[in-house]
């Protein structure tokens, strides 16, 4: 198995990839909608929670830890 960096590269380079990599709010362009967020987290079995919010204006959610463990994304960093 890929770690993170090794799919980013390859997929960068248009080479095979274990999975498809996929950025879900590190930054406010990947971020999700709360009703999306609400709907994936049902989605995967999760209990609902309420979005903490990392964009008021265009109502984002920041994931919470259970959902990137879930979707088996890297650790992410906010700032």
């Amino acid at each position: 198995m890929m770690n993170s960096r090794e799919r980013l590269l390859a997929a960068l380079d248009h080479q095979e990839l274990d999975c498809i990599p996929f950025d879900l709010g590190s930054t406010q362009v990947t971020g999700i909608h709360v009703i999306a967020y609400r709907r994936l987290r049902r989605y995967l079995g999760l209990p609902p929670v309420e979005p903490t919010p990392c964009d008021v204006v265009q109502q984002l959610a920041r994931p919470d830890d259970d959902v990137i463990e879930q979707l088996i994304l890297p650790q992410l960093t906010y700032g």
